[in-house]
């Protein structure tokens, strides 16, 4: 089953109406009280079911100016039939890490691996600057340091 997450700019108010007009594609919410959590977390999870394809998908409702500038720097590609745009392996970068999920850090590892040598480092490291300097926890920046270290 694909684990899929989606970053989109969307109105929360329309919520019913988007679950709505996505049944019929073979979207479904995972969870009964996915409209909640979707006020929430700004996290949508729904699930796809069509034919042999199953699939957890995530819908993350954007509500930062990281989540915004991610999606706007993505680039379109095309999928089979699909056309869809898809961020940067450095915006990928600063969402996992920024997550606190065990999982989204495994991820970052093996994101930083397979894009060695092609990712801008200088750019992640701005933006996690300027996560920990809005949120005076946030140890992004000092994380990402040790885990490039741990990975040379």
């Amino acid at each position: 089953m694909a684990d899929i997450d989606v970053n989109i700019i969307f109105d929360k108010t329309k919520i019913n109406e988007f679950l709505k007009k996505a049944k019929k594609y073979g979207f479904y919410p995972s969870l009964p009280n996915v409209r909640k959590i979707a006020n929430e977390t700004g996290i949508m999870p729904i699930s796809l079911k069509k034919g042999n394809i199953t699939a957890k998908i995530d819908i993350i409702i954007a509500e930062n100016i990281l989540e915004y500038t991610a999606i706007k720097r993505g680039r379109k590609k095309k999928i089979g039939s699909l056309r869809a745009r898809f961020i940067s392996a450095e915006d990928l970068v600063i969402h996992k890490i920024a997550s606190s999920r065990p999982r989204d850090f495994e991820d970052l590892k093996g994101i930083l691996i397979r894009q060695k040598g092609k990712i801008d480092i200088a750019y992640i490291q701005g933006w996690l600057k300027r996560i920990d300097k809005v949120n005076k926890k946030s140890k992004t920046y000092k994380s990402f340091k040790e885990l490039l270290n741990e990975l040379r």
